[in-house]
């Protein structure tokens, strides 16, 4: 049958805004109806008390009324079979004649594909059908259908304007729904003030999870004053209707005896309540009690089997956990391939330390292959929440070019804000760059504020090159005392660099009186770690003896080291050595090409030596 379109206007008794709806009769299917009406059903009806007037109201009559209560009777199984195919039949030969509560009916068979095929835009229109004609619950229904996108297109706005048009005749949940919208802002203007009135005629009416919302919204004074009493009266309500999430909530607020006496035997069992009814969140703090051994005895591979369950229903911190479980082999056997898959199923729910974690993974090539670039975006989610360790991780990448293209003016940002939260390592390079002019103008000002924080916080180089500041007269002021301060701490902790400078300090009197026996022992340190200038002046101080046996041997042994490392002066050295015989035999040809290397590496001694020599040389 072909009906022709029907205009419905429904008046929003709250907003005054008229709607206006087309619904085409051709865009909702028929329903998979029976074939034909179960006329023993109906005998058997008719004999029932009260039944008889229905079944002929219904069948002779054509009256709506009747026809939906028949269809009610089948879908409910009143007297009869419970048969959806016949309730759909009866159903829809009155909502054919518009009757509100056939169409709400009908859209609910089609919402739960019973008695046809589940169709949730064939739902929707019915829906429509039932609320203009004001039918209450048709009106939430169909506000549901607007708020979550479903079978129609996502519209807050009028799934708020249905939901108050089904508060205001009663619908409890409506409430509860309308509260929420005020509170998230969504198709209406944040409102808290109004998410607590409407939570609280919800909770009023017995609506548990109004009851907790409420309790939180008390408990953190938004919408109203602060109000603990009320707040955990009801929490308790909505924990005597079984509520799982008010059964944790209140179990954390007794086991942390902050706002509520500590009661952890009674928190325990609450946890425990919310844990048996699957809420993932409660099976995670049950995990983590155990696991601990807080109240609970310790149990590791229970807590595992519960951090694996969370995990397994989708809860982001589950997953990190146990991803961190498989990369530490703690409890499961070590896995960094197993890791890597959880990190990133947290990552993608946007947990900002799965998103680092799995970024570090990417960007050394455990538990995959590296990749540079995806470690970066992932560094670049984190770094976007405000986690300091990957605003720090990103900084470095942009520095060096690695995964992203190079842009050091993008790392200094990135290291500020890294270092403002008292990341040490971006503190290091943030001062670095400052220092050096890189990716910002050269400031020793600023540098020196960042270095400070960073050689405070145990950061070696920092101290260093604090020091190095400090001596060369940072703003134009030399503090050599303060230089010597950190030159020496960097020493002591085995800095290289700076064991030289404060030997060259020592020697020269540039930090008090020369001490050469303590310069040599600064020079020593740096020099068997490689460093040429140390083994070049160390060379000098025995083949002077100064704070030292005077050995022109020795001194040969570490010219000879500094030189193999370039060291031009070292070079010369070397030359003067051979050229005279001090602590090896006389080698003219050896000398002239130890001069030779180090006027090529621009020591004019060595170039003026060269030409000496050429001079003296007799003419055949």
């Amino acid at each position: 049958m072909i009906m022709s379109p029907k205009y419905y206007t429904a008046v929003g008794a709250t907003t005054c805004i008229a709607v206006v709806l087309i619904v085409v009769r051709l865009a909702i299917p028929e329903p998979a109806c029976a074939d034909s009406v179960d006329d023993q059903a109906l005998g058997i009806l008719s004999k029932m008390s009260g039944m008889a007037e229905i079944v002929r109201r219904a069948t002779v009559d054509k009256d709506p009324i009747a026809m939906t209560s028949l269809g009610k009777i089948y879908r409910e199984g009143r007297g009869v079979p419970r048969n959806d195919r016949t309730a759909a039949y009866w159903l829809s030969k009155a909502a054919d004649l518009d009757d509100p509560d056939a169409c709400y009916e009908l859209g609910l068979l089609y919402l739960e594909g019973k008695g046809a095929e589940k169709n949730e835009k064939a739902a929707a229109q019915w829906f429509i059908r039932s609320a203009v004609q004001g039918h209450a619950m048709g009106q939430y229904r169909l506000a549901l259908l607007y708020e979550e996108g479903n079978g129609i297109a996502l519209n807050p706005a009028r799934a708020a304007t249905w939901y108050r048009e089904a508060a205001d005749k009663g619908i409890t949940p409506a409430c509860y729904r309308l509260g929420l919208l005020y509170e998230r802002g969504s198709g209406v203007l944040k409102d808290e003030t109004a998410a607590v009135g409407w939570f609280r005629k919800a909770a009023e009416k017995g609506n548990a999870e109004a009851q907790y919302h409420l309790s939180v919204m008390l408990q953190e004074g938004r919408g109203g004053e602060k109000d603990m009493v009320q707040s955990v009266e009801w929490l308790n309500k909505a924990v005597e209707l079984g509520l799982a999430e008010a059964q944790l909530r209140l179990g954390k607020m007794l086991l942390d005896g902050r706002d509520l006496n500590k009661d952890e035997a009674r928190a325990t069992e609450l946890i425990s309540m919310a844990a048996r009814q699957g809420l993932v969140e409660a099976l995670y703090a049950k995990a983590l009690m155990l696991e601990e051994g807080r109240l609970l005895n310790k149990d590791h591979a229970q807590a595992a089997d519960l951090i694996k369950m969370a995990a397994d229903k989708g809860l982001a911190i589950a997953q990190y956990h146990l991803a961190g479980m498989f990369q530490e082999g703690h409890v499961l056997e070590k896995s960094e391939s197993l890791a890597a898959v959880w990190y990133r199923k947290a990552a993608e729910q946007g947990q900002s330390d799965a998103q680092y974690q799995l970024g570090l993974l990417l960007e050394e090539g455990r538990g995959m292959d590296r990749n540079p670039t995806e470690a970066a975006r992932w560094y670049q989610k984190s770094a976007e929440q405000g986690r300091a360790d990957s605003q720090y991780h990103l900084g470095v990448m942009l520095e060096l070019g690695q995964g992203v293209v190079k842009d050091e003016a993008a790392a200094v940002e990135w290291y500020q804000k890294a270092a403002e939260q008292g990341n040490v390592l971006a503190s290091y390079r943030l001062g670095l760059m400052f220092l050096e002019g890189i990716g910002v103008k050269r400031n020793e000002a600023n540098a020196a504020v960042w270095l400070k924080k960073a050689a405070d916080n145990g950061i070696v180089d920092a101290s260093y090159r604090l020091g190095m500041l400090y001596h060369s007269g940072m703003g134009g002021q030399r503090n050599s005392a303060q230089a010597v301060i950190l030159l020496t701490q960097a020493a002591q902790a085995g800095h290289t660099k700076a064991e030289a400078m404060l030997g060259y300090l020592t020697e020269n009197g540039l930090c008090g009186k020369r001490e050469f026996d303590i310069a040599a022992k600064w020079y020593q340190r740096a020099a068997e770690k490689g460093d040429s200038d140390a083994q070049f002046n160390l060379g000098n101080l025995y083949a002077r003896g100064d704070g030292v046996g005077q050995s022109y041997s020795t001194a040969f042994t570490w010219y000879t080291k500094a030189a193999e490392q370039e060291n031009s002066m070292a070079s010369y050295n070397l030359g003067t050595l051979y050229e005279y015989g001090l602590g090896v035999q006389i080698d003219h040809q050896k000398a002239l090409e130890w001069f030779n290397r180090s006027a090529q590496q621009g020591n004019l001694s060595a170039k003026q030596m060269l030409q000496t020599l050429s001079q003296d040389k007799p003419t055949p």
